[in-house]
């Protein structure tokens, strides 16, 4: 199988996927490990060739972006599903800065132009586009200990 992941920067996509799919197996493929989108396509169709779960874990906003890999997943006659992190923009961009709080710089916030950027191309997805599902995935906060969650709900209203 194939997941596409859709949402936004800070949205939860990269947490869900290594919390929920690759202790499953699903191989992880992500462009800000693997920096291009070139090589994200190149690892997909190897994975998926290898008979391998994928779960692509990018913003993926537009149509034109996720037909690539849905084009894969079809050529590996394997199902491919979407999963929507419909997170608001006002949670993603907390997220964002309590993601680089959290990590004490290890990971920067993600500028704001990157959010304009996100909206301007979104492009809800449908199972027309040969999505087998369209599952949307509404954010739950989870924390390792008390000082993380206590640092997350610090600023919120």
């Amino acid at each position: 199988e194939l997941i596409i992941c859709v949402g936004s920067p800070a949205s939860g996509k990269s947490s869900f996927s290594k919390n929920h799919l690759v202790p499953k197996k699903y191989e992880h493929v992500n462009q800000d490990t693997l920096k291009t989108k070139e090589k994200c396509v190149k690892v997909t169709k190897e994975a998926l060739e290898a008979g391998k779960s994928v779960v692509v874990d990018n913003t993926n906003p537009c149509p034109d972006t996720r037909l690539e890999y849905i084009s894969l997943a079809k050529k590996a006659k394997v199902p491919v599903r979407c999963f929507y992190f419909n997170t608001p923009l006002n949670l993603a961009q907390h997220m964002n800065i309590y993601r680089e709080l959290v990590t004490e710089g290890a990971r920067s916030a993600v500028p704001s132009i990157a959010y304009n950027t996100y909206r301007s191309k979104l492009e809800i997805p449908t199972t027309s586009e040969g999505f087998s599902e369209v599952k949307i995935i509404n954010f739950v906060p989870s924390f390792k200990n008390t000082k993380e969650e206590n640092l997350f709900f610090k600023f919120m209203e």
